[in-house]
């Protein structure tokens, strides 16, 4: 469980640097952003995508996530569905002594992320 003084995870946008402990392709893009109202959104390194998160305590889920449809390298696109594949599995998130944002599924899938800055505007 979070601590009370344990920052949330939205507002920011976060970077991925780890998707289920392979890495991720050089200079890919993959980003999150939770805006506070239950929105998620952000990159998969090919498509941006968008859907909705539930948030309570140190629990956290995803679902009705959508994107567009668009055609990138084959290793992209596999790294983007390994992502979006993970993310559907999220059920824990924590904050690490780093700063990084840990999201686990119950499946052991796993992301790591780092702020990359503020929220976008909307």
């Amino acid at each position: 469980m979070t601590e009370d003084a344990s920052p949330l995870p939205t507002g920011a946008v976060w970077l991925v640097e780890d998707v289920g402990g392979g890495g991720i392709i050089d200079s890919s893009h993959i980003s999150l952003f939770l805006d506070g109202k239950g929105r998620a959104s952000g990159s998969g390194g090919c498509n941006r995508y968008m859907g909705q998160y539930h948030l309570s305590g140190d629990r956290l889920s995803f679902d009705q996530i959508a994107g567009t449809k668009m055609a990138c390298a084959q290793a992209l696109m596999l790294q983007e569905q390994r992502f979006l594949k993970a993310l559907a599995e999220v059920s824990i998130w924590r904050i690490d002594p780093t700063g990084a944002l840990l999201l686990t599924g119950s499946g052991g899938a796993s992301l790591r992320l780092f702020p990359e800055g503020p929220a976008p505007r909307e």
